[in-house]
């Protein structure tokens, strides 16, 4: 086995570094300033001072107080980062961005906020549990298989059970204020008011004549400002059928003031006859009132699912 040992070791002009045409193997110490290196190069320790565009295989690289600049390119995997990282302006991870401003993009490359994913979020676990907070560590949202409970503007809603369809609550869904139950609406879509029930009615400034058609979006009551003197009136009550299944009802009251001779005695369905037709309490239509006002409710029964699949029953009473 041969041994070479030198101060140092120039090339043949004196003023280089030498070429080593088969390449530099085996522990390297000291610094190397040479910007030419074989193409693979094992540096055990100190790969200090090292210049140009090497390509370096490395075993172990330890580094006290190290600085690296410029892009770094890491291929392969790594399995194992065992230290501590202070500060990374922004961090790629297969295009997911942590930036600087501590925000996170799942899915976008600008997040806005703390984090920001774009997409489906799927939690696959059986029983998930996620803890919302605010500033003052208090629980606004806690998620266990669906939502418990949820806060709005400081007033907390209540979901009981597992919420929408859960095995642990049988699919029952409680809404609160307060830490009071107000509203339960069970498994089988039963809805339980816990407190009053207010409707919402849609008050008409002419009368039916001038607007005969009526949508359901706009409330199940209706009563008109002017008064009526047709004496055979009719009322379209639209936007039913596409809101409505086979086997349900829906009901709707009337106000109106007759003027002595106005009456209703057609009633549509978004501009359809009822083929089951309307059906008078009393077994005929009402007279219009001689005066106050005539209060008409109307139940419609949708049995089919053709779009004049219905039978409407009729009833008014006047007050005067």
């Amino acid at each position: 086995m041969s041994i070479l040992r030198a101060d140092s070791i120039r090339d043949r002009a004196g003023t280089g570094a030498p070429d080593f045409p088969n390449g530099l193997t085996g522990n390297v110490t000291g610094t190397a300033t040479t910007a030419t290196l074989a193409n693979t190069a094992t540096v055990a320790t100190n790969a200090q001072g090292i210049t140009g565009t090497p390509n370096i295989t490395v075993g172990t690289v330890t580094g006290t107080d190290a600085t690296f600049s410029g892009n770094l390119t890491v291929n392969g995997t790594t399995t194992t980062i065992d230290t501590a990282v202070t500060a990374v302006d922004s961090l790629a991870v297969d295009g997911n961005i942590i930036t600087s401003a501590g925000r996170i993009g799942i899915g976008s490359d600008n997040p806005q906020n703390a984090l920001d994913v774009v997409g489906d979020v799927k939690i696959l676990d059986n029983s998930p549990r996620i803890h919302l907070h605010d500033a003052n560590a208090n629980t606004i949202a806690d998620v266990s298989g669906g939502f418990e409970t949820f806060d709005i503007s400081g007033n907390r809603s209540t979901y009981v059970g597992a919420g929408m369809g859960g095995a642990g609550g049988g699919g029952t869904i409680s809404f609160g204020t307060n830490n009071t139950e107000r509203l339960r609406i069970t498994a089988a879509g039963t809805a339980i008011f816990k407190a009053g029930l207010a409707e919402k009615y849609n008050s008409i400034s002419g009368n039916l004549a001038s607007n005969t058609n009526h949508s359901i979006f706009n409330g199940n009551v209706i009563a008109f400002a002017v008064g009526d003197t047709g004496t055979s009136l009719t009322i379209n009550f639209t936007d039913v059928h596409a809101t409505l299944s086979q086997h349900e009802f829906c009901s709707f009251t009337v106000i109106l003031d007759p003027g002595g001779a106005g009456k209703i005695t057609t009633v549509q369905i978004d501009g359809q006859s009822p083929a089951g037709g309307l059906k008078w309490s009393g077994g005929s239509a009402p007279s219009a009132g001689a005066s106050g006002y005539d209060v008409y409710t109307f139940a419609l029964q949708k049995y089919g699912t053709a779009a004049n699949n219905y039978i409407v029953y009729g009833a008014a009473t006047n007050y005067d």
